[in-house]
């Protein structure tokens, strides 16, 4: 006698062995998640759970700070840092070259 897996109706799932869930891509999309997010899970009540977003302080800060800073302003730190003062009247190409090139760098 063969035996037939019964099919789960749409949007219900099993809890394997492994305590691994697969979720379905309608609810997935629904929620905004995609494959790759990080989830924290809560159990809510018995029989319940809860998953959010894990938000990345990266991308939740990454990018604030535009328009803060003056245009070449770390350009300017890092020469200052690597030549000991600033050299405003250098262009941001002679310094990147001298940065890569400190052989013909005069101190």
């Amino acid at each position: 006698m063969e035996v037939v897996k019964r099919r789960r109706a749409r949007g219900y799932t099993r809890v394997s062995p492994k305590h691994q869930v697969t979720l379905a891509a309608q609810a997935m999309a629904e929620a905004g998640l995609r494959a790759g997010d990080r989830l924290r899970v809560t159990a809510t009540e018995p029989g319940r759970l809860t998953l959010v977003r894990e938000e990345s302080a990266l991308e939740t800060y990454a990018g604030r700070l535009t328009g803060t800073y003056p245009p070449n302003d770390l350009d300017n730190l890092r020469d200052e840092w690597h030549f000991g003062a600033p050299a405003p009247s250098r262009r941001a190409g002679a310094r990147r070259a001298a940065r890569l090139d400190p052989v013909s760098t005069a101190y």
